[in-house]
């Protein structure tokens, strides 16, 4: 998934729990390196709670594929960081954020 492409089209639920779920893991990733059950508990941590192996995985292999992330063995587990083209994607988010009314919306949801 692209978030240029999003930026320039009407979002599905699909596309934005994606792009949600990969902006999300960006954010945690650039803050520190972690393997994936770390990424899980951090997302339930945030109140993600459905977001199990079975969603975990599969996002951080399309990410991967996608070269937004990159892997690094270390012992039995992967590490997970961020790339250029993650962090260029992450941008390109906040910009997405910032457009529209979603700002008010978030604010106002969170109670700013």
């Amino acid at each position: 998934m692209d978030i240029s492409k999003i930026l320039n089209r009407r979002v599905t639920a699909k596309s934005l729990l994606r792009m949600m779920g990969s902006v999300i893991v960006l954010w945690l990733i650039k803050r520190k390196a972690m393997h994936g059950y770390a990424i899980i508990k951090e997302m339930k941590d945030m109140g993600f709670y459905h977001f199990t192996p079975s969603k975990a995985y599969p996002l951080l292999k399309f990410m991967h594929s996608k070269k937004l992330i990159k892997k690094t063995k270390k012992g039995r587990r992967y590490i997970y960081s961020i790339t250029d083209k993650g962090r260029k994607m992450l941008n390109l988010a906040k910009k997405w954020f910032r457009k529209g009314k979603k700002v008010d919306f978030f604010r106002e949801m969170i109670g700013c």
